[in-house]
């Protein structure tokens, strides 16, 4: 793996925006979300020897986002992969993505992609907590045509939200 660049200001930063450096950035982080159980912006920054500032400023300048949302996408598209082992439990997948409980999990995947984890994984659409045989043939539909857009991993853009 190549060193990644020093820039020892944001100044200095915003004046390469080299495009090398961004993808060495982006290759390094990668390759650790893929081999480490953390996933933490601290333990980043550890593993790739250079200061959680300036990995953050980085990442917002390379890559557009914040590192804590780079981090959050890593693990909500990862859960997307686990969900379809269906040997995995929802609380391991939870586990395997990061989160402690699967309650945070549930959370943060519903408020990304807008269907549960465990909608996601059976194709059925919740209601109240309850899974409704009387849905509407439209509605159910359209739940089918959401869930296969996220199994070809279409329709979801990272998060734009403003940081």
């Amino acid at each position: 793996m190549k060193k990644i660049t020093q820039v020892t200001t944001v100044d200095q930063l915003y004046k390469s925006q080299d495009q090398e450096t961004g993808n060495i950035i982006v290759d390094a982080l990668v390759y650790y979300l893929r081999h480490s159980k953390s996933h933490k912006a601290a333990d980043a920054a550890l593993f790739l020897d250079v200061e959680q500032r300036w990995l953050n400023d980085s990442v917002r300048i390379f890559v557009g986002t914040t590192l804590q949302r780079l981090i959050q996408e890593w693990r909500l598209r990862t859960a997307l992969d686990l969900l379809d082992n269906q040997e995995l439990s929802l609380l391991e997948v939870a586990q395997r993505c990061g989160y402690r409980q699967d309650r945070q999990f549930s959370d943060a995947f519903m408020n990304r992609f807008g269907v549960t984890p465990l909608a996601y994984r059976t194709g059925s659409q919740p209601n109240n907590g309850r899974y409704d045989s009387n849905q509407s043939a439209q509605a159910q539909r359209e739940f089918q045509a959401k869930i296969e857009a996220l199994r070809r991993r279409d329709n979801i853009a990272p998060d734009s939200s403003p940081s």
